[in-house]
């Protein structure tokens, strides 16, 4: 659904907004019968302009209820939206409700909410220009879902299970009905600083811990290289099952936006994760030199992942197989079969053509060093066992019990006892989750804890 906004106006308004709703009016009949476009105005008025008097405004310029929408709320939420949503508003960052916004701009927005154009609805030439840009919209969205359709029919000739071998032997991947599941313990096949070094520092096995030839010292361990920022955790056993799908599809509607958390899974049953870390940050160079050689780093309760590739996984020609993501398409590394870095990758940081496995084409990802890194939206519908969708993810109150000694809690540093909603708000406010069984972590950012990094 594309939406063409007349965003911000008011009933009792009596200098431009008869003529921005005059000029919306054309837009509405020349789109009357297209269910994919929809039309918004919000009022910055909503004291004055309730439903009733909003009704009124619609009847008095015959405006179709069913394709023009005119909208009251919350005035703060509305004044927010203007000036952080649609930027609608030009130079104006103001969040004073006493700042009243009065503005010409119409704002072409996609299915996807992404803004696509801007228009002054006072110019007859601009409206003609916001109706060709809808028409080039609808166009663009055909065109994808008929290339979403012929690769769909391509890649059903392809045959996911041959990727099945590369997987560890720790793993157990098989296929159920029309998911692939992929149990894994997420213990990485390879050294690192974030094992416990002696038993003593894997908290009574806490942590995992093996020593076959009894030296004490933990045979995946290694010492931190040159540099390095290591975090303070350390790597734990985990409980995962993932599910994708066996034939992955392209989603036609377009695709899904990446999340905390698990958003794949590697061959040695480690977590791919999106190049954030936290709701609005991306990697730091702190928290990128916190990654050990193999480009990973553990999470509070021993949640080992890499949002960089990961480089432990690669064959000399960097073109293999590395995993798979949540909705099923298979992650390949940097290079293409031409021994060339790949270019040219599509907004979801993938791309359709040949790779080792399928000589004649298969859609799929690639890992590189350029944000996102590994996977930019999902082009598919996403599996079960991933990211904020599977349990945890910090909705619930955590039992100090249950938090690896020395976290911090409620803002204060170190937990101290069971969390409440009355003594820990601040974990509620920022879905702060230290607790063994959660997915995905937000460290409160409080000047206190500078200058320490968060570490997802």
């Amino acid at each position: 659904m594309h939406s063409s906004h007349d965003p911000y106006f008011f009933t009792t308004c009596p200098s431009i907004c008869p003529t921005l709703t005059r000029n919306m009016k054309r837009v509405q009949e020349k789109f009357l019968q297209d269910m994919d476009v929809m039309i918004l105005s919000h009022t910055v008025y909503p004291e004055h302009d309730s439903p009733s008097v909003l009704n009124a405004y619609a009847d008095l310029y015959d405006i179709v209820s069913d394709k023009w929408h005119l909208l009251t709320g919350d005035k703060r939420k509305i004044y927010e939206m203007a000036r952080k949503g649609h930027f609608a508003v030009k130079g104006d960052s103001s969040d004073d409700l006493d700042a009243f916004i009065h503005t010409e701009n119409f704002v072409l927005v996609d299915k996807k909410s992404r803004i696509r154009g801007f228009y002054n609805g006072t110019n007859p030439h601009d409206v003609n220009r916001m109706i060709e840009d809808i028409l080039l919209l609808k166009q663009e969205t055909a065109i994808f879902k008929l290339l979403a359709l012929l690769i769909t029919i391509i890649n059903a000739q392809n045959d996911m299970t041959v990727l099945f071998q590369y997987f560890d032997d720790s793993i157990d991947i098989y296929v159920d009905e029309d998911e692939i599941v992929i149990s894994a313990d997420g213990i990485p096949s390879h050294l690192s600083p974030y094992f416990p070094e002696t038993y003593n520092d894997s908290e009574n096995g806490l942590y995992y811990f093996e020593d076959l030839n009894s030296d004490g010292i933990n045979d995946w361990y290694i010492n931190p290289h040159n540099g390095m920022n290591v975090n303070p955790n350390q790597i734990g056993l985990q409980d995962y099952e993932f599910r994708i799908p066996l034939n992955p599809v392209i989603n036609p509607d377009g695709p899904t936006d990446t999340f905390l958390g698990e958003i794949g899974v590697s061959l040695n049953g480690v977590p791919l994760y999106n190049e954030y870390e936290d709701p609005v940050d991306q990697l730091d160079p702190q928290t990128i030199l916190s990654f050990d050689l193999s480009q990973g780093q553990p999470a509070p309760g021993g949640l080992y992942h890499y949002h960089f590739p990961p480089e432990s996984l690669f064959v000399s020609t960097e073109d293999n197989f590395i995993g798979f993501a949540a909705d099923g398409f298979p992650v390949y590394g940097p290079k293409n079969m031409d021994g060339y870095n790949v270019d040219n990758l599509d907004d979801y940081h993938a791309e359709f053509g040949p790779t080792p496995d399928f000589p004649d084409s298969v859609y799929h990802y690639h890992t590189n060093y350029t944000s996102p890194y590994i996977i930019g939206a999902f082009a598919g519908a996403i599996g079960t066992g991933f990211g904020p969708g599977d349990g945890g993810g910090g909705d619930d109150i955590v039992d100090c019990e249950d938090v690896p000694p020395g976290a911090p809690c409620c803002g204060d540093g170190i937990c101290g006892g069971p969390e409440t909603d009355d003594n820990c708000p601040d974990d509620l406010r920022f879905r702060q989750c230290w607790a063994i069984s959660c997915e995905f972590f937000y460290l409160c950012r409080y000047d206190k804890y500078k200058p320490r990094i968060s570490y997802y």
